[in-house]
């Protein structure tokens, strides 16, 4: 039985009965039947405390909380987990024993880690950068060329069209982080961005979004059956945080990689957590 507020769901790519969930207080529960019944991975509170003494959260409760698992697309025995606030925690024993890999990152809060063609790549908040060297520290220097926001949260790697194409790459970013937007009574200043070089430089998306978009975009997806299309979950919520109070939400859809976008005609509480699932 899952126990906590649930802030991170993933199936496991190579088998769609075995999901994961992440919840607050930071745990990490999984289901091998299609989440009929749920077990908790006790193995992740056996982290160092030195390691654990940093899964908290600025607003009350300050409990921190999983907000991103990724499972290795190539072997499901690989986990990450991106800790808000916390770090970042990996297992390459399918959760039998887990060790903090956050050395290195300058703060600790991170939304989305991804792998595509080798490379690493995560998002943090303002003002450390929007990618940071965390897995391959060969790679050094963060990536904001064409940015013109700082906050950074989801983020997707497109399907490459052509074998030699770099890496297509959609972000989602906002002006400051949800304590601004509270402290100058304002909303986000969402904005999306696209890269077609594997993150080297940035280009605004303007088609289809507005200039100063109120309400945050909390979550990317792709479409289950058409690579060409994805998916936007947007939310006014003033901190990003479950306990926050919620607003209007908003489903916005693109069919052309992520260069324009509409609106659903779908009325929503305010999104945060966005999953995709053919019928």
């Amino acid at each position: 039985m899952l126990a906590g507020d649930i802030r991170s769901v993933t199936v496991d790519p190579r088998d769609d009965k075995v999901i994961y969930s992440g919840v607050e207080p930071v745990a990490l529960y999984r289901s091998e039947d299609g989440g009929e019944n749920w077990q908790e991975l006790t193995t992740l509170q056996e982290v160092p405390e030195t390691a654990r003494k940093n899964w908290w959260f600025p607003q009350p409760p300050h409990k921190g909380h999983i907000r991103n698992i990724f499972i290795h697309p190539d072997d499901a025995s690989i986990i990450y987990l991106c800790i808000e606030h916390g770090g970042i925690v990996r297992s390459f024993d399918r959760g039998k024993s887990w060790e903090d890999v956050s050395k290195g990152i300058d703060y600790l809060d991170i939304h989305v880690i991804a792998i595509r063609g080798g490379e690493w790549i995560d998002t943090t908040s303002p003002p450390r950068g929007a990618f940071s060297p965390v897995i391959n520290p060969n790679k050094v220097g963060y990536a904001e060329n064409g940015l013109t926001r700082n906050y950074f949260h989801d983020f997707l790697f497109l399907p490459a069209l052509k074998g030699d194409e770099k890496l297509t790459m959609i972000l989602a970013t906002a002006d400051q982080s949800p304590g601004f937007w509270r402290r100058e009574n304002r909303g986000a200043r969402a904005a999306l961005f696209k890269s077609a070089d594997g993150a080297e430089s940035w280009t605004r998306i303007t088609n289809g979004l507005a200039d100063d978009l109120d309400s945050m975009i909390w979550a990317l997806v792709h479409h289950p059956t058409d690579q060409r299309s994805l998916f936007a979950g947007f939310g006014n919520v003033a901190r990003g945080h479950a306990s926050g109070s919620g607003g209007a939400g908003d489903l916005m859809v693109s069919r052309d990689m992520g260069e324009s976008w509409q609106r659903l005609n779908i009325d929503l509480p305010a999104d945060r957590v966005l999953w995709a699932a053919a019928d």
